[in-house]
């Protein structure tokens, strides 16, 4: 899905989101080599050789803000100025990460130690890109669907049930009005609602 929205066949680098989709979930260093030992050696000469470097470069212009191979637009509204934040290098592959799941549309999930920049990263990421943050307060209490809103299932026939029955009364109320005004009042007010 990510290459299909950022590349174009016949030049598929599935290498460019190695680090951002697979090597940053790794918590060792010694992890995330033997996960890039594996790529290499299942891509063989094909991508293995031309992957972009874990250090990627960043670009900010009054447009697009780009890290390595993700970008983002930068809005166009004005927004109440933000506290300075500082772009350390070591932020550079977290927020490329970032990049690629907001541009996909993707919930991204960022976690760490406290005091390792999750915030930092997240309010520089809005800051860069002119968006607005919304920032929740997490606790072990804090239930599943306050985040994710609650999915109600719903039933077929229970939806034809009250459409039925909501039918029921727009045809009693149509009755009523009938027997009270006249069939010739009532279809004059119909008709002349509708000519409007």
């Amino acid at each position: 899905e990510l290459m299909l929205a950022e590349q174009a066949p016949p030049h598929w680098r599935p290498g460019a989101f190695l680090d951002a989709l697979f090597l940053q979930r790794f918590r060792s260093e010694s992890d995330r080599k033997a996960a890039l030992r594996l790529y290499r050696e299942s891509m063989g000469g094909c991508d293995a050789a031309q992957l972009p470097p874990l250090q990627p470069h960043f670009a900010v212009s009054s447009r697009w803000v780009q890290v390595g191979c993700a970008w983002l637009p930068r809005a166009a509204a004005q927004l109440p100025p933000p506290p300075p934040l500082q772009l350390l290098h070591g932020m550079l592959r977290p927020l490329q990460a970032l990049i690629l799941g907001v541009r996909m549309g993707w919930m991204c999930v960022v976690s760490g130690e406290g005091g390792a920049g999750k915030s930092s990263s997240l309010r520089l990421l809005a800051q860069l890109s002119g968006a607005r943050l919304e920032e929740t307060v997490l606790s072990t209490a804090t239930d599943t669907t306050e985040l994710l809103g609650c999915f109600e299932q719903t039933e077929l026939s229970r939806l034809q049930l009250e459409t039925l029955q909501e039918a029921d009364e727009l045809g009693r109320s149509l009755i009523s009005q009938l027997a009270v005004v006249g069939v010739s009042e009532v279809s004059r007010k119909c008709l002349g609602s509708v000519s409007e």
